[in-house]
């Protein structure tokens, strides 16, 4: 998916899902965004877990959505979208989230950056590039 018209927000997170704190965090950024960008995306990987409840906050405060799936389908979600990418090994898609995004929200499972983690290994990309970059506090 190339660029299309609209405010790009990229989202990472564990498959064990969200805690209460960061789902209310992410509601709030959403909503903050959404009061300045009339049209939003939400670019996410399509996991079960994080991604699936992020999905339902974005599609509740008007974004619409690309997602950027695995090539495996064991922890996929297959959340209902406006776009869907070309499935790509988990290291990619996670590139292509970031590198479609304005802005990246992550919502790691641990308070402190872990070397082994997807999301985290997406946060360390998103941070290289100049972008800002909210991590949730779980």
């Amino acid at each position: 998916m190339d660029r299309v018209q609209g405010f790009h927000v990229g989202f990472t997170g564990t498959r064990n899902g969200m805690s209460d704190r960061q789902k209310e965090a992410l509601a709030r950024l959403l909503a903050h965004y959404a009061k300045e960008h009339p049209i939003r995306w939400f670019h996410h990987g399509d996991c079960v877990g994080a991604d699936e409840e992020a999905h339902a906050q974005a599609v509740a405060a008007g974004y619409k959505i690309c997602l950027h799936p695995p090539t495996s389908n064991g922890l996929r979600a297959h959340c209902p979208a406006e776009h869907t990418c070309e499935p790509e090994p988990y290291l990619m898609r996670n590139q292509s989230i970031v590198h479609h995004a304005f802005v990246l929200v992550g919502a790691p499972k641990e308070k402190d950056e872990q070397l082994r983690s997807g999301t985290w290994a997406t946060i360390r990309r998103g941070r290289k590039r100049p972008m800002p970059v909210h991590v949730l506090d779980p």
